[in-house]
């Protein structure tokens, strides 16, 4: 925000906040995706996450979710809030490698997928991330 705002030398709307907001974690791509709430993509390669049998806390499957990436990431913080509409929001922060902590964000209906869309948000807003991901593995959480 303090960048914008000294670059343009105007006060910054709402509606920009939210777009900033928007493409700094929603929008950050990179070499992780998500392709279902139990498989993502890493440096296009797929790699499965494994249901456990029971029920996982939120912040376990975010843990499953880092450790499936088969690279070195590490959920430091998790935190779950329901919005006004129902969503589940996730705020994931994630270390990647040498890199400081990084933090994620998403909002998703499905809970599953708000909180690896969170971990992939985060992992792929790190300079940490290396190409050293196992393919087509499957990890228990």
């Amino acid at each position: 925000m303090q960048r914008v705002t000294d670059e343009s030398g105007e006060e910054i709307t709402g509606d920009s906040i939210c777009a900033l907001f928007k493409q700094e974690y929603f929008d950050a791509g990179g070499t992780v995706s998500r392709v279902y709430a139990s498989m993502v993509t890493v440096f296009g390669r797929r790699v499965s996450i494994a249901h456990t049998s029971g029920v996982a806390s939120g912040e376990d499957y975010a843990r499953s979710v880092a450790q499936a990436l088969g690279i070195a990431a590490s959920i430091v913080s998790f935190e779950t809030v329901t919005t006004t509409g129902g969503d589940t929001a996730a705020f994931v922060g994630c270390h990647v490698g040498d890199d400081t902590t990084r933090f994620g964000v998403a909002v998703h209906a499905n809970p599953a997928l708000a909180v690896v869309d969170a971990v992939v948000s985060a992992v792929n807003r790190s300079k940490g991330i290396v190409q050293e991901a196992p393919q087509d593995e499957v990890v228990e959480a």
